[in-house]
C-alpha cells in the first residue's frame, strides 16, 4: 500500500482494523499519516454501518469508510452514498424491494410505504422478511448523494 500509494481499498471491517493494527504495531506505520488511503469500502460484515466501528476505522486510517451490501448469488444490491445519511440505498438499477404480507402474499402498501423501481427483473431476486409484514421501519426517500 505504501509503495503503490494506494488511495482506496475494499475489505471486511475486521480486516480493515486488523491491517491498521499490524501497520502500527508490527511495521511502525501510522496508516492515517504514512499511507495515502482516503476511501475504504467495507462488505461482508455489518461493521461499516455501526457508527462506533465506522468511526474507529475512519480515525485509524484517516479515510472515509463506506458500507456495501451484496451476496454472491445476486450481486451488489445496496450501497452507502457520499452524503452518508446513516443508511444505505437500494441499487434500483437492478433491484426492486417490495414488502409482502407473508400470510396473504399481497404487497403491503399501508401505511403507504413501499419501495419500487421501474427496473424490475423477470425473476424474484431479493426477498426481505420483516416480522411477517407486521413491523414497519421508519424511513424516508432520499435523493441526495446518488450521483
Amino acid at each position: 500500500m505504501q509503495e503503490l500509494r494506494c488511495t482506496a481499498f475494499m475489505a471486511t471491517p475486521t480486516y480493515v482494523l486488523g491491517m491498521a493494527d499490524v501497520a502500527r504495531n508490527k511495521l511502525g506505520i501510522d496508516p492515517a499519516k504514512d499511507l495515502h488511503v482516503r476511501k475504504i469500502t467495507c462488505a461482508g460484515e455489518p461493521g461499516a454501518s455501526i457508527p462506533t466501528t465506522k468511526r474507529r476505522m475512519e480515525e485509524v486510517w484517516g479515510a472515509k469508510v463506506y458500507d456495501h451490501i451484496g451476496a454472491t448469488e445476486i450481486g451488489a444490491w445496496s450501497y452507502e452514498c457520499t452524503e452518508q445519511p446513516g443508511g444505505l440505498h437500494v441499487n434500483e438499477a437492478f433491484f426492486l424491494v417490495e414488502i409482502e404480507d407473508l400470510e396473504t402474499g399481497q404487497i403491503i402498501t399501508e401505511p403507504g410505504k413501499r419501495f419500487s423501481s421501474s427496473a424490475r427483473n423477470s425473476s424474484q431476486i431479493l426477498e426481505c422478511l420483516a416480522g411477517g409484514g407486521k413491523k414497519w421501519a421508519n424511513f424516508s426517500f432520499i435523493t441526495f448523494g446518488l450521483a
